[in-house]
């Protein structure tokens, strides 16, 4: 293989692009990020949006279980908190407050869950189904929403997690 270069990889934006609905934009795309001495097929391209909608759904439903578990954590160690915490302890009612948010957000970006083609929806409905299913839910919810600064956020969150 020396002096032969490797092929693009298919990243996200790349199969972005192919999920088009027109089917020989996808193909143009795709020949032009990689190119071949053998065209590929409308069947080719085809076989290509459904294998990388599969694997953007399956993609979702990872993000959402872990946000999910998450979440359940979170209301888990509040609840343990509260029963260690003797009655006149500040923290009571700062807890008992937190614990009755009824909605929660959560900050993403990034260009999968940005541009592809239904992924935000997907992972939003996994968590939705998820939340509703959960013995602890009171009527909560999650939220997805986009946010620009969400690296500086999630390096907040670890900080105070260390603390």
């Amino acid at each position: 293989m020396s002096g032969q270069s490797l092929p693009a990889p298919l990243h996200a934006l790349k199969l972005t692009e192919l999920s088009h609905d027109d089917p020989e934009a996808a193909r143009q795309t795709f020949v032009s990020h990689h190119p071949s001495p053998v065209q590929p097929t409308g069947a080719d391209i085809t076989a290509l949006k459904i294998l990388s909608s599969h694997i953007t759904r399956r993609s979702a439903s990872i993000v959402a279980a872990s946000v999910f578990a998450l979440w359940e954590l979170k209301l888990e160690a509040e609840e343990e908190l509260l029963q260690t915490l003797p009655a006149d302890s500040p923290f009571v009612a700062e807890t008992e407050a937190e614990m009755k948010i009824a909605r929660t957000a959560v900050a993403f970006n990034g260009s999968v869950i940005e541009q592809y083609p239904g992924y935000r929806a997907n992972a939003q409905q996994y968590i939705n189904d998820l939340v509703s299913s959960s013995s602890r839910n009171r009527g909560e919810s999650i939220e997805l929403i986009p946010t620009h600064e969400s690296p500086l956020l999630g390096a907040a969150v670890a900080l105070a997690c260390l603390e």
